[in-house]
């Protein structure tokens, strides 16, 4: 998966919570102030930190879809049924050779 591919991914699901949260930051302090004075805490979560915590996730679920991927090929080694596609094998060093100009 691309680097440049995560934050489009999860972008539709992190809309909505990040409509809740965006506020501008008057709202932002009006709300700590209220919450200070009816003797609650608080926590105020940044942006980059919201991003960071779902490049994680989507770090985390690749992750489980790789081992599950390896899992599966491993099988099929062991039973014998994998099978090599040498065009493709083929057209990935011919990819390979041309972007790192070898």
């Amino acid at each position: 998966m691309k680097i440049s591919d995560l934050f489009k991914s999860s972008s539709l699901a992190s809309q909505s919570s990040a409509q809740r949260t965006e506020e501008n930051p008057a709202a932002q302090q009006q709300r700590v102030n209220e919450s200070a004075t009816n003797g609650e805490d608080t926590v105020s979560i940044s942006p980059l930190a919201r991003q960071f915590q779902q490049v994680s996730q989507i770090l985390a679920e690749d992750e489980t879809r790789t081992a599950s991927r390896v899992e599966e090929l491993k099988a099929q080694v062991a039973a014998g049924t994998f099978e090599v596609d040498s065009g493709e094998v083929a057209k990935s060093i011919v990819a390979f050779a041309r972007d790192n100009q070898l």
